[in-house]
């Protein structure tokens, strides 16, 4: 899954939509590209795992990219908080339906 960078100002950006590629790790052979940013005061970058996106339903409805940029924009600003706002919310749309996948969120910013 491609980094999110929450703003300062609510605002998100998705830098690594075109680049993205095989997880780290997944093969020794593959070359990443770089990118840098400038993270200004406030700015959270947000990684995840494909099981935030994936988490499901009883009637295997997904979570998805949306529901995560959403509760990622209407989250406070401080990386703690980001994660268990997202957390809470994967938790409270899958209801009684199993994990089947893992979730792992981590958050880091410029304060």
């Amino acid at each position: 899954m491609p980094p999110e960078i929450r703003r300062a100002d609510g605002s998100l950006l998705n830098p690594g939509t075109e680049r993205s590629g095989a997880p780290i790790g997944f093969d020794a052979g593959v070359v990443y590209e770089t990118t840098t940013l400038q993270l200004a005061p406030g700015d959270v970058v947000v990684l995840r795992t494909d099981g935030v996106d994936e988490a499901m339903t009883t009637q295997s409805e997904q979570f998805g990219e949306a529901r995560f940029r959403a509760s990622l924009q209407a989250s406070a600003h401080d990386p703690e908080t980001i994660c268990r706002n997202l957390l809470a919310d994967v938790e409270s749309f899958a209801g009684a339906a199993p994990q089947k996948d893992d979730i792992t969120i981590l958050a880091f910013g410029r304060m």
